[in-house]
């Protein structure tokens, strides 16, 4: 992943193309409107995120900030017949969007499961948010912030042996 501007992101208009990642929430209890409306206004702002990435090697430690927009063109959400039920669609530009969709689809479902309702399950799959907010009492917190301040540090570290 490097930061700017991915190579195949000139001149593409937001709703040509791209790859559809639908990630399908089922919530605790029935979303109630201004709940949705919650959700609507967390994606757009994941939208204009920025993520910093430190990169700590040998040689020390490089910064990259690599903004959603560029690689995630838009989130859809979509309701379905049962009020518990939510699917994101999440549109890449392309493959080389994977780290940024994971990160920024993390960021989103933490803020969500925190802040607006909980989430038993995606795509089918236990929801682990509480368990990850027991380890760090903080998350919560730190999600809110992030989301919200358009900015969050993920931090690697690369071993050369």
């Amino acid at each position: 992943m490097q930061p700017g501007v991915p190579p195949d992101a000139a001149g593409a208009p937001p709703s040509a193309g791209g790859i559809v990642a639908p990630l399908q929430m089922v919530f605790e209890h029935p979303l109630q409107p201004a709940q949705k409306l919650v959700i609507e206004r967390v994606r757009d702002v994941l939208l204009r995120h920025t993520f910093e990435l430190h990169d700590i090697g040998p040689g020390g430690e490089q910064i990259h900030r690599i903004a959603v927009a560029p690689y995630i063109l838009g989130i859809e959400l979509r309701g379905e017949d049962d009020p518990r039920v939510l699917t994101a669609l999440f549109r890449v530009r392309s493959k080389e969007a994977k780290q940024v969709l994971i990160w920024g689809s993390s960021l989103f479902f933490q803020y969500v499961h925190y802040h607006v309702g909980r989430i038993a399950t995606i795509n089918g799959n236990p929801h682990q948010m509480d368990w990850e907010a027991t380890q760090d009492p903080q998350a919560p917190a730190r999600i809110k912030r992030w989301v919200e301040g358009g900015h969050s540090i993920i931090e690697r570290l690369h071993l050369n042996q």
